[in-house]
């Protein structure tokens, strides 16, 4: 890949007006930047323009980085594939992080955060783009897979109607002029269900549908109250409320308007529904007029069912689960509640069942702190992100369509959840977490790729046996940037950061800063860290168990004799019986030891004749003793190179990945999998003092680099 190409791919698939950083003005009087660019980082957003990183520190630094490789080449440190994860061509263009000097942009390292610009006043942290050195194919797009069908109704039915205007009911027929409506398998996520009057009525209606009261005034169905408020029947008569539950609904959801006009006055906009008389949506879009008119109750001085100041005002009131409130007798003391529609769930009584073992963002004593400390929104407040929620949620699901991703929204512990049940993978989002306040589709896309990352099972490995909690969060950023595209992914990451910061992790107490759920036991500002240095390329922070910058390292060499064995010499003229009788003539004849050693005596000038001795045909028997001379020229010493962690065998399995100077050729190259050394078999001779040098390629179990500095050693047998 030609630096050029990069460059071109670059300013073509981001930002035309993409600038090498050693092309942009950056002090004095034509300076391109502005102090806010540069303390903001606002490159990551493209402006005033996305920056190209030095070529050098993408070749050297970025492309040799856990996290690009994973990005570039979609696998792990350990070589399996990462589901899902979009191939990339040659030149597909990522951002990296980048420590400048603007005032010698020459001067430029890898540092991060504060470290880069407690240098100097002129050193920033800044967002710059490389391109994947690797060869691959593709970039998926996510495409959302459809909506929830919507079924309108005819209008010009008819209706019936009321009007107040002789202060009584009085009937009359209607026509239909407004009628629309959610599919019938719809999921509603916040819906109020009344059970009322003598003949045990029920209705699910929308938090904000009216209800005419038995005192003349309109009110919003979730304000009301059991044994306090009643509704009105269509004689006009009072009936009593029994109970009121707020929860989720599967089904669908209407909306209907008359052909009456409206000018302040309500009549000809009452229906009967159910055998109460409610209002229709005209009436509900001018809720406002409504009150200003005295002719509803004003919700705004009114707690929702299911909050604390409800169950505070209303104290006679019982409570089921969250946010339900009925009163428990009326006046025959007999009453009780009656069953409830089956399509009609409480909040927290259709929560799934998360297993012991699954992966959580947050452990248990951190989760508890944000409960109980973080503002949130209230359950009939649920419905109002349910959209994104869902959005989200199908945005990643077109990503990693093998993940089922679940809204758990009756759940109030805030924390998402990753787990394994029956080869099927899930992913879980509580309500707990999603009615956060400022928490937004940048703080979720964050969580999601997180549980994401922890359903690889990379290394390092933490508590029942998934990604450790700080790696899945520096691997999680390889996550969203498949599904946030180039400049998306710098526009979303500095939101997300904020919320997962300010709307999350503020809320945790200083004795529950740490994650003790886990090996490694990451802190919150660890966490932080984690995902900046996923961001910039970098390497994972130190002491959270993952892959370093020239962590694994040369540490001692052994190096034995040529050797061979019994069966050696075995080819299409020598068969294995008269191999064995070669190599127990060569014992005798001290040309091998017993144990297979090639003398230090032995020359190509050493006579063989001894061999194969009852072989008539003297042309066949020459043939055979040069094909066993051969091979003990040829015979390869074992050199066991021992290093200071365990090889991944992947990344040091070919001759290519070791070289010896002076020159010698390399059969075969084994690293254990149980000690940290790789066995080399080469033709190396006696009295030669050889240099044996890993190549960059050759990794740590983890995914560490090889240190440059301490990937040779030199030997001689």
């Amino acid at each position: 890949m030609a630096w050029e190409e990069c460059v071109t791919s670059i300013r073509a698939n981001l930002d035309p007006n993409a600038k090498e950083v050693n092309q942009v003005i950056w002090t004095g009087p034509k300076a391109q930047v502005t102090e806010d660019n540069l303390e903001t980082d606002s490159f990551s957003a493209s402006k005033p323009f996305a920056l190209i990183c030095p070529d050098r520190h993408c070749q050297d630094y970025g492309d040799f980085s856990p996290q690009a490789h994973a990005l570039c080449n979609c696998k792990d440190v350990n070589g399996n594939p990462i589901p899902d994860c979009v191939p990339k061509n040659v030149l597909y263009p990522y951002p990296s992080g980048v420590c400048l000097n603007i005032d010698n942009p020459s001067d430029y390292s890898t540092k991060r955060g504060r470290a880069c610009t407690k240098q100097g006043d002129s050193y920033y942290a800044l967002t710059c783009f490389c391109c994947c050195s690797c060869y691959a194919n593709g970039t998926k797009i996510a495409v959302p897979t459809g909506f929830k069908t919507i079924e309108y109704f005819q209008t010009g039915d008819e209706v019936l109607t009321a009007s107040l205007a002789t202060g009584s009911l009085k009937w009359n027929t209607g026509k239909v002029a407004y009628s629309m409506g959610t599919g019938p398998d719809g999921h509603q996520s916040a819906m109020v269900y009344m059970h009322y009057g003598d003949d045990d009525r029920q209705i699910i209606v929308t938090p904000d549908q009216l209800f005419l009261m038995s005192t003349g005034k309109l009110k919003r169905s979730d304000r009301l109250v059991p044994g306090v408020d009643e509704l009105v029947n269509e004689w006009g008569e009072a009936v009593p409320i029994h109970e009121i539950s707020i929860g989720e609904y599967i089904g669908g959801v209407h909306h209907i308007s008359t052909a009456a006009a409206f000018d302040g006055v309500i009549d000809g906009h009452l229906l009967l529904s159910e055998g109460v008389v409610s209002g229709d949506f005209t009436l509900q879009a001018n809720s406002g007029q409504l009150i200003d008119m005295g002719a509803m109750e004003d919700h705004k001085e009114l707690p929702k069912i299911g909050s604390e100041e409800y169950e505070k005002k209303y104290s006679q009131l019982s409570k089921e689960y969250y946010g339900v409130m009925h009163i428990t007798a009326l006046s025959d003391g007999k009453r009780e509640k009656v069953q409830r529609p089956q399509k009609f769930y409480l909040h927290g009584e259709r929560s799934i069942t998360v297993p012991n073992t699954a992966a959580a963002y947050l452990d248990d004593a951190q989760a508890a702190d944000v409960y109980n400390n973080a503002p949130r929104w209230s359950f009939e407040d649920i419905g109002m992100n349910s959209s994104l929620i869902k959005y989200v949620l199908r945005l990643f699901k077109g990503f990693f369509p093998e993940i089922n991703f679940y809204y758990d929204q009756s759940n109030v512990t805030p924390n998402a959840y990753a787990f394994v049940l029956m080869d099927m993978q899930y992913v879980v989002l509580t309500g707990g977490l999603t009615r956060l306040k400022g928490m937004d589709q940048e703080g979720l896309s964050f969580v999601l790729a997180h549980m994401i990352s922890t359903l690889q099972k990379s290394n390092p490995i933490g508590a029942n046996g998934w990604t450790s909690v700080a790696m899945a969060d520096y691997y999680s950023i390889g996550f969203l940037m498949d599904v946030y595209f180039g400049k998306n992914f710098g526009t979303m990451y500095n939101p997300g950061i904020k919320q997962l910061d300010t709307s999350l992790f503020k809320y945790i107490s200083p004795e529950n800063q740490t994650y003790t759920n886990d090996p490694y036991q990451p802190t919150v500002d660890t966490r932080f860290d984690a995902l900046d240095a996923g961001k910039a390329m970098d390497f994972p922070p130190d002491g959270i168990g993952g892959p370093t910058a020239g962590g694994l390292k040369v540490v001692d060499v052994k190096a034995f004799p040529p050797m061979v064995g019994a069966f050696s010499f075995v080819n299409q003229d020598i068969d294995e019986a008269a191999s064995e009788d070669a190599f127990h003539l060569l014992v005798e004849n001290k040309v091998v030891t017993v144990d297979g050693e090639v003398s230090p005596d032995f020359t190509v000038n050493t006579d063989l004749n001894f061999l194969f001795p009852d072989v008539s045909d003297e042309n066949q028997r020459s043939m055979m003793i040069e094909q066993v001379r051969s091979s003990l020229i040829h015979a390869m010493g074992l050199i066991q190179l021992e290093f200071n962690d365990l090889v991944n065998p992947a990344s040091a399995s070919s001759y290519h990945d070791f070289t010896l100077d002076p020159d010698a050729r390399i059969g075969s190259v084994v690293a254990k999998t149980n000690i940290p050394v790789v066995e080399i078999a080469a033709e190396i001779k006696r009295g030669v003092k050889y240099t044996l040098t890993a190549s960059t390629n050759v990794r740590s179990f983890n995914g560490s680099t090889i240190d440059l500095q301490q990937r040779s050693i030199s030997f001689e047998i």
